[in-house]
Order: C-alpha cells, then structure tokens, then sequence
C-alpha cells in the first residue's frame, strides 16, 4: 500500500524587500542556481546596506561546501545574517534559526537559540518559520517528541499561508500524529497545499481519489491529479501514474499499459528511486512486445 510521507521537510521561501534593478537580477541568478557573476553586486549592495544582498551573502558563506560560488566561512555569513535582521529582515531572522540547527565551523547547533529566533521570524510573519518549530517538536530536536504540539504549530502555519504548513497538517491527519486521523481533513488540506502552487502534495492527493484511503474512488480526478504531477515535474507523480495506467480497476481512456510503461520510465529519468522502481518498470515492459516496448520508450521522451 502506498502511504503519504511521514516526515515533514521545509521549504522555505524568501522575503521580499525593494532592491535595485541589479540586485534584482542578481538576485534571480542565484534562485536559478547561476553564482557565476553575481557576487560583485551582491557584495556591493550588502555594504551599501540592503538586507537582501546582507542575507543572499549569509547563505551563501554558511553553505558548508561552498557550492553557492564563495568559500565557506560561517563567521562572516552569520555576521550578515545578522546585519540584515538587525533591519527587520524576517528571511534572514528565519536563516540564522537554520544556522543552529546544524554544526559550523566554530560554531555548535544550538536548538534552543535556533526555536528562540524561529518563534522571532513568526512573530515578524515569515510564514515558513512555525514549520521550524514544529519539525524540532516532531522529530525530538531540542526536547521530547510532542506530535500534539508540532501540529499546533503546522497548523499556525498553514493559517499564515505556508504551503509547507497546509501539507504537514494534511500529513498529520493522514497518519493521526498528533491529531485524530481523519481522511476528509486529509483531502482538504492537500487540497490548499496544491492550489498553493506545493508540487510534493499532487500525488499523495491523486492517490486518495484512487479510493483506498475512505475517500469515493474517482478515477477522472486522480489521472487528471497525476497527469498535472508529471507536468509539473514531480517523479512519484509519474510513477504513481504508471500504477495507476495498469491498474485493472480503473477503466478509462487512462488505462494504457504502453503509456504506463512510459511513465515509469519517466519517473526514473526524473530521479524516482524507491525501493523495486526498476523492477516494476521492467515488469512492466515483460508485458509488453518488442515494438510496445520502443512506443513506450518513445513516449517516455516525449514527456521530457
């Protein structure tokens, strides 16, 4: 049985503040991972003042393997971190919680110091940091496992907007931690967290419309679902997906045994790499003759 995932993982955001039209394009550089040219600007404007050029050079000289384009030195880069939350910059009040999550040269983590600044960017509206706190009470970080109390906190910040937020509360309903299981919230909150613009909720959402989880089998929702996954790049999506294609239960214009052998190669060319991947796929293609083979091959490349 597929089960939605049961560990909940941040993915933050960034604060927006004014710049010039150079940080700007900086800026868009670095959130494409191109670090090639852009430190000159980004160095000149932290010193000029500019909490987001203060907080791009933070994350970068914290990166313990120096891959954003500058050597690693967490002295300096916590350094202006902090130059940008002295301006009220709740991105980099937020990355500092970060900072003493893990160890640094010099620097021990510190969960303590690390909640304290996480409930300071809440409390600033930086929508992603109630997630911080609440990872730390569900995984034990800094004190005991509180299921209870992580859900209060994900729920704080799904109400802020946080899609990471809306898909933790889903999950917690999905697997009653913390909270009574309940599919119904389940499909709710998955609900927001795709209409978010979250990519990871797609197929655990298009999976209760399969209809083993409580919720009225709707084929047409979960294909639609799925498909929406893979466009959008999302490889359980896919796989999932080619499950569902040869599944004898689902009679439909999805049920596609080369489609699906297609998907599933799809989903590994994307990365999928859950135990019996391969193997399912090549069951899949054992199935299938020479020449379905090479049609599901071919429409594999046409989904890159």
């Amino acid at each position: 049985m597929r089960i939605l995932t049961s560990l909940f993982f941040l993915l933050p955001g960034l604060a927006m503040a004014e710049m010039s039209p150079e940080l700007a394009d900086a800026r868009q550089s670095y959130l494409s991972g191109d670090y090639s040219e852009i430190w000159g600007v980004v160095q000149a404007e932290a010193e000029a003042g500019d909490p987001v050029a203060q907080n791009m050079l933070g994350a970068a000289l914290t990166t313990h393997d120096g891959s954003k384009g500058l050597d690693y030195d967490p002295e300096q880069g916590l350094a202006w971190y902090e130059k940008a939350a002295d301006q009220g910059f709740d991105k980099a009040v937020y990355n500092m919680a970060l900072f003493w999550q893990t160890d640094h040269k010099g620097f021990t983590a510190d969960y303590n110091r690390s909640r304290a600044l996480a409930e300071k960017a809440t409390e600033m509206g930086y929508i992603h940091a109630p997630n911080l706190i609440a990872d730390m009470l569900y995984t034990g970080k800094g004190g005991p496992v509180d299921h209870a109390a992580a859900f209060e906190h994900y729920s704080r910040a799904a109400e802020m907007g946080s899609y990471v937020g809306l898909r933790a509360v889903g999950y917690a309903y999905f697997h009653g931690e913390g909270v009574t299981r309940d599919v119904e919230q389940v499909r709710h909150f998955l609900d927001l967290a795709v209409a978010a613009g979250d990519t990871r909720s797609i197929p655990d959402l298009a999976y209760l419309y399969e209809g083993d989880q409580g919720i009225p089998a709707d084929p047409l929702r979960a294909y639609t679902l799925y498909r929406y996954g893979v466009d959008r790049g999302n490889a359980k999506a896919a796989f999932w997906l080619a499950s569902f294609s040869v599944d004898e239960r689902f009679e439909g214009v999805w049920r596609d045994a080369i489609k699906g052998y297609g998907y599933c190669l799809h989903a590994l060319t994307l990365g999928y790499a859950a135990d019996g991947a391969e193997a399912d796929c090549q069951a899949m293609a054992d199935a299938l003759g020479d020449k379905e083979i090479a049609r599901g091959q071919a429409f594999a490349k046409s989904l890159q």
